[in-house]
């Protein structure tokens, strides 16, 4: 790892979903590939087979990801008023995840968590990491040397691959994706979560793929460009002039 990330032993009890309800969120704004639609439909069946409940679907097609990741936790709000939710899980249309990620995610009993992904862009930074500022600028250092099957403490991640629980999402409120600081709506809602008190857990065995165009992104994928030339790029992005990092 960069800096000074904390980690603590993974610790998954499965069956920790059992009689709690839950919902999905996958917002899309174009084609999703059916080898996702399945990676996802097999991860719901996972925490079902372990006794979790779904109180539905939250995914929108419409509009941009942050309207429709405002538009699923709206959503979220909707299905609290009239029952019993736990959390929401929330899943980009372009990862692919073992079958048990979202079982893992939920179960491990922390209401902030998220899975390992990498950027489709060259660098392929894994998509987790700390906040920093420079100079009074925001930004963000990607974690790069990410320990085994531990929990490690982080401060935001992107959103294709994370569980909310619905403790933290009643606190941050609506419109908890809206743009600030200069930085994406995934970071923004990360920043929100860590002003409220909430910390992050990446749940580094959950190790994702990330579709793109001419190969399937994976944490593997940045190693092998990163141990070639270690360091050779910088794994801080700094905001400047109202630019988005992530």
């Amino acid at each position: 790892m960069t800096g000074s990330e904390e980690t603590d032993d993974l610790d998954v009890k499965l069956d920790a979903v059992a009689g709690k309800t839950y919902m999905i969120a996958s917002p899309s704004v174009g084609l999703v590939a059916p080898s996702a639609v399945k990676a996802l439909r097999v991860a719901m069946m996972n925490m079902s087979n372990h006794g979790a409940r779904w109180v539905g679907d939250a995914s929108s097609g419409r509009g941009s990801v942050l309207a429709a990741r405002n538009m699923a936790l709206d959503a979220a709000f909707e299905a609290m008023d009239e029952g019993p939710l736990e959390g929401v899980l929330w899943v980009d249309d372009d990862i692919l995840m073992p079958a048990e990620a979202l079982t893992m995610l939920a179960s491990v009993g922390y209401d902030f968590t998220c899975g390992v992904y990498c950027q489709r862009a060259e660098n392929y930074f894994p998509l987790v990491g700390q906040f920093l500022e420079r100079d009074g600028k925001k930004g963000f250092r990607w974690a790069v040397n990410l320990p085994s099957d531990a929990v490690m403490r982080a401060d935001g991640c992107g959103f294709g691959m994370v569980y909310t629980s619905a403790k933290m999402l009643k606190a941050l409120g609506k419109g908890a994706f809206d743009h600030r600081d200069g930085v994406s709506e995934d970071l923004s809602f990360c920043l929100r979560a860590k002003d409220a008190g909430f910390q992050l857990y990446c749940l580094t065995a959950v190790q994702c793929g990330h579709l793109g165009e001419p190969q399937l992104v994976t944490y593997q994928t940045f190693r092998e460009k990163w141990l070639k030339n270690p360091g050779s790029q910088s794994t801080e992005v700094v905001v400047a002039d109202g630019a988005s990092a992530a």
